[in-house]
């Protein structure tokens, strides 16, 4: 289909580095590395390239189904150096009904790819008061390269049946280094029910 191009900072721990690469060719269409370079460059503060809200499924949930993925966000850091910390987000419902989603049921999880994984969980499970779920003390060193963060929902054993699951982020409600993002109200078109 497209190349997709990684960078990947090493850290200066040993003179010596091993690098190897894994791929895995889902229903066997190949994987191809091409064009690997390595190379010495500047120290460059990290700093945030972009952020991107993106729906980030419309499959169905089901009734006492946990971590469904509802919103990702893309996060794209340049530079080599210092601390970038996500400190806080806060995720505004638009729910049918917040009664849908499990007590402790909202949570976030962090992947380098764009293939969500529970392996890595980002602060702890909230809920939704007012419609709005505030994940304030995160403080997580954001690497330099692309970060995704999911938003996911656990639905209550007793949801009703076709209610919509969703979430939107306002501007500035993500709170990077001393910025915040998004620049304007995010809320991607589809949603689950």
């Amino acid at each position: 289909n497209s190349w997709i191009q990684r960078s990947i900072n090493l850290p200066e721990k040993s003179a010596t580095y091993y690098i190897a690469f894994e791929g895995v060719a889902n229903y066997g269409y190949g994987v191809w590395v091409d064009d690997v370079k390595i190379e010495r460059v500047n120290v460059t503060p990290k700093t945030v390239d972009s952020v991107l809200i993106n729906q980030a499924s419309a499959d169905l949930v089901f009734k006492g189904s946990d971590n469904n993925p509802i919103l990702r966000m893309d996060i794209f850091v340049s530079g080599n150096s210092g601390t970038l910390n996500l400190n806080s987000i806060k995720i505004k419902s638009q729910n049918i009904s917040n009664a849908d989603i499990s007590a402790n049921g909202i949570k976030l999880y962090r992947t380098a790819i764009p293939i969500f994984s529970t392996a890595d969980p980002l602060g702890s499970a909230e809920n939704f008061s007012t419609g709005v779920v505030n994940f304030p003390t995160l403080n997580y060193d954001l690497p330099a390269g692309r970060t995704f963060i999911w938003v996911t929902y656990d639905v209550a054993s007793n949801a009703v049946a076709d209610h919509q699951v969703d979430a939107s982020i306002d501007a500035g409600q993500i709170s990077i280094g001393g910025s915040t993002y998004p620049v304007s109200a995010a809320s991607p078109a589809g949603n689950r029910t």
